[in-house]
């Protein structure tokens, strides 16, 4: 007789106020890197509906404090610059943003560059393409869902003049390598791009008991 399981509360999708996308999906990956800390979501324990959990999340597809690029500060050139940076987890705790014109390139030749799989992994030049990013004011951080391999963002700000660590960035390792820094006022999350949706139940383990999850990844368009 097969056993069935329960989970002992019920689910309940989380609505949010967010604009509205076209969406298809992908299919369930392992995770690119590990994610932020974030509140407890519910499992998803049928097919998902794509559509219905875009319209849930909160992601913000631009943001705008230009006014705070007149700030002063030595440290940072005086010119106002537009970089296209595209999101990639190299398995390092270092910088994740690369110039999108050498991602692309790279995808061209590898196909399976964006691959959540961690073998087989481009190996970038971080010093010369490679970015951490900071933003100007937290009404202007990123929602940690986007931080999926090939999403693709166009940041305006300014970049230090010498290598450093972003503020406010939390890392596992005791010294990550300093990189170039850009600090942003506004940026744009370019379609189509992905993100990190609800994980979803797979099974439960008959020995232990454990849940087995999967995260989703769903593309916007």
């Amino acid at each position: 007789m097969r056993t069935k399981y329960y989970i002992p509360f019920g689910i309940v999708l989380i609505l949010y106020s967010c604009q509205a996308t076209e969406v298809e999906p992908e299919q369930e990956k392992t995770p690119s890197a590990p994610s932020e800390a974030k509140d407890e979501e519910p499992l998803i324990v049928e097919e998902i509906d794509t559509a219905l959990v875009i319209s849930q999340l909160n992601i913000k597809e631009h943001a705008s404090l230009l006014n705070l690029a007149n700030e002063e500060n030595d440290q940072l050139y005086e010119q106002l610059d537009t970089l296209e940076l595209t999101y990639y987890f190299g398995f390092c705790d270092c910088q994740r943003w690369i110039i999108s014109d050498i991602h692309n390139k790279a995808l061209s030749e590898h196909e399976d560059l964006d691959d959540m799989d961690p073998r087989g992994q481009v190996q970038f030049n971080l010093d010369e393409h490679g970015y951490y990013i900071e933003a100007a004011h937290e009404d202007l951080e990123l929602n940690w869902r986007t931080g999926v391999n090939g999403t693709t963002i166009r940041f305006i700000g300014r970049e230090y003049k010498d290598k450093r660590l972003p503020e406010g960035e939390e890392f596992t390792v005791p010294d990550p390598p300093e990189g170039k820094v850009f600090r942003y006022y506004s940026y744009e999350i370019l379609r189509p791009y992905s993100i990190w949706g609800p994980d979803r139940l797979m099974e439960i383990d008959e020995e232990t008991g454990d849940s087995i999850v999967n995260p989703t990844i769903l593309t916007v368009k």
